[in-house]
C-alpha cells in the first residue's frame, strides 16, 4: 500500500497542474493474465508490449533476466496500473509505469506503454502542450 502512494505522490509532483487525484476515485486498469510466447520473444520486448518492466516479468515468473524464452513457454503478466483521476482533457505519462493516458472529457479514453529516455538522456519532466497534431503525416 505504501507503494502504491508512492506511485500517487510521485505523479502529484510532476503533474500537480493537470491532476486533482482523489485515492477513492483512482482506479486500476490492466490485470494479471498468461502470456504464451512467441518467435521473437525476449523479456524487454514483452514488457515494452505490455507496460511492465523486464525485470518484473523475471521476478514474477521465477526466471533470470537475462534467460532465453522457449516459443510456447507460459509467462504471467500483471500489467494492472493505478489511473489517477483527471477532470478534463490530457495526456498523463506515468514515468515510473512507463504508461500513457489519455483523458477526453475527464474519462480515461485510452492508455498505452510508452518508451522513455535513458540515464544519458533523460526523459523530459514538467508540464507541456501540444502545439501541432496531423493524422496520418508521412
Amino acid at each position: 500500500m505504501r507503494f502504491v502512494w508512492h506511485i500517487i505522490s510521485l505523479i502529484f509532483v510532476i503533474y500537480s497542474p493537470l491532476v486533482i487525484a482523489k485515492p477513492s476515485e483512482a482506479h486500476i486498469i490492466g490485470g494479471v493474465f498468461i502470456y504464451k510466447v512467441q518467435s521473437g520473444d525476449y523479456l524487454i520486448k514483452i514488457g515494452a508490449r505490455f507496460g511492465v518492466e523486464a525485470t518484473s516479468l523475471a521476478r514474477n515468473n521465477y526466471i533470470e533476466y537475462n534467460s532465453l524464452l522457449s516459443i510456447g513457454q507460459h509467462l504471467l503478466i500483471d500489467n494492472r496500473h493505478i489511473v489517477p483521476y483527471i477532470n478534463e482533457n490530457a495526456l498523463l505519462i506515468n514515468l515510473p509505469q512507463r504508461m500513457l493516458y489519455y483523458f477526453k472529457d475527464g474519462n480515461l479514453a485510452a492508455e498505452y506503454p510508452v518508451g522513455l529516455g535513458k540515464p544519458n538522456w533523460p526523459t523530459p519532466l514538467g508540464e507541456f502542450s501540444v502545439i501541432d497534431k496531423a493524422t496520418n503525416k508521412p
